[in-house]
């Protein structure tokens, strides 16, 4: 029986050289939203209206930092100096299981941060949250694809159960999608002053290949592939 919290993951970067940097990713039980301990001085970059989406409903009057920005103000500076082409070992260690890879920086930053972003208290990137729950390191194109499409129709039931309207032909998703590539895209330029080199800025690229495949598979409706494996429900039951 693991000690840590179920909510809990450890994020550790071990470089080539000995250096090693190690992030916890504490989420309330309630309602999966991170539970961050921001730096006392936040950067001028965490401001609502430095670099604000365009799609952001928040007000800085109301809001006058990003809530993403804020909870990122004691990683993404960590990376600041670091390449792309940078590898580590990187372990993310949770209360069921390990996940371990030695990957170019941008894949393990890229985890890290998404974690991050679902949790922080945007309003748009809210909306993909109960992901968190069952947070999947390194996963292909295919596997977040699977698991997005999932939790949206999971989504749709629990709208339907509590007397809304749902979308069981998805079309909400392809405007979430783009409005995540909104905001992925708006961060590569908000981050500018921690991405003096472009680690930081790449695992945002990769965020958005992964949200642009999803937009890509509902645009062009390829889930044949995904379709067929569901013959079990869709075929005729044995007499």
């Amino acid at each position: 029986v693991s000690d840590i919290d179920p909510l809990e993951f450890h994020y550790r970067f071990k470089f080539p050289n000995g250096r090693v940097e190690e992030f916890t990713v504490r989420l309330d039980e309630t309602n999966l939203s991170l539970i961050v301990e921001p730096p006392e001085r936040l950067p001028d970059w965490t401001r609502l209206d430095f670099h604000q989406c365009e799609n952001c409903p928040l007000k800085k009057e109301e809001h006058p930092r990003c809530p993403v920005a804020v909870s990122l103000a004691s990683v993404l500076p960590k990376f600041a100096s670091d390449s792309s082409t940078q590898e580590a070992e990187i372990t993310i260690t949770t209360a069921t299981r390990t996940f371990e890879r030695k990957a170019p920086l941008p894949v393990g930053i890229a985890a890290l941060v998404g974690l991050h972003m679902v949790t922080a208290g945007c309003p748009i990137m809210d909306r993909l949250r109960p992901m968190a729950r069952t947070h999947l390191p390194f996963s292909t194109h295919e596997e977040t694809t699977y698991r997005v499409l999932s939790m949206y129709l999971l989504a749709q039931f629990f709208i339907a159960r509590n007397g809304g309207k749902p979308d069981w032909d998805m079309r909400g998703l392809k405007g979430l999608m783009e409005d995540v590539h909104v905001v992925n895209k708006t961060f590569c330029d908000r981050i500018a002053p921690v991405a003096i080199k472009d680690a930081n800025r790449n695992a945002f690229v990769l965020l958005d290949c992964f949200a642009g495949i999803t937009r890509f598979t509902l645009d062009k409706g390829s889930m044949g592939l995904i379709e067929r494996t569901f013959d079990g429900y869709l075929q005729d039951p044995p007499a």
